[in-house]
């Protein structure tokens, strides 16, 4: 072929979309929860969550809100965002690190939520990363450290979280000038460590 043409005859017609595919079934299962047909949802998302994280995180949503004809069911749900929270997804990790917190129907552990919410912010949540700063701050689930929650406070601003300069800044005023030099180190450590 001259010029690097390539004259395509007789190409078949576009084939009608199948949902086949675990990304189609991942769509089909959005789109049904989108609507409100949680049943569908459960149906098309099940198929896929063995090896997708956002299957797993959207059953987990499910169960946990109940509604569409499907129960609230949060020990299920709290199943499905373990799966993708383990698989290092971040919003299953965000999620399985409120329903820790909560105390709704799954017995409240500041540890756990603390430890999910550590990862979650790593992963590039500022939520997460906020509420890390806001756990450490009260010593729930972890030790109270004034250098770990300015940084994890910094760590949410820096990830567009709206209120997380102004804790950081809170934090920063009670400080002493060594804990500042500590807080500025811990700062470039999570900088190194963060995963987007």
């Amino acid at each position: 072929m001259a010029g690097g043409l390539v004259w395509v005859v007789n190409a078949p017609p576009p084939q009608p979309r199948s949902y086949d595919t675990p990304l189609d079934l991942y769509d089909a299962g959005m789109a049904a929860y989108l609507k409100g047909d949680y049943q569908s949802a459960i149906l098309a998302w099940t198929t896929v969550a063995a090896k997708d994280p956002r299957a797993q995180v959207g059953l987990g949503d499910i169960y946990y809100r109940g509604g569409g004809g499907v129960a609230a069911d949060p020990a299920q749900a709290l199943v499905w965002y373990y799966k993708a929270g383990i698989a290092g997804d971040r919003w299953g990790e965000l999620a399985l690190a409120k329903v820790m917190l909560e105390d709704k129907g799954v017995k409240q552990d500041f540890a756990a939520a603390n430890y999910w919410y550590r990862n979650a912010g790593l992963h590039g949540v500022g939520e997460a990363a906020f509420m890390a700063g806001a756990l450490t701050e009260a010593g729930k689930g972890i030790r109270a450290d004034i250098v770990e929650t300015a940084a994890w406070y910094d760590l949410s601003d820096e990830l567009g979280y709206p209120d997380g300069a102004a804790a950081r800044d809170r934090v920063l005023a009670a400080m002493t000038e060594q804990q500042r030099s500590m807080y500025a180190q811990r700062v470039r450590e999570f900088r190194q460590d963060l995963r987007r």
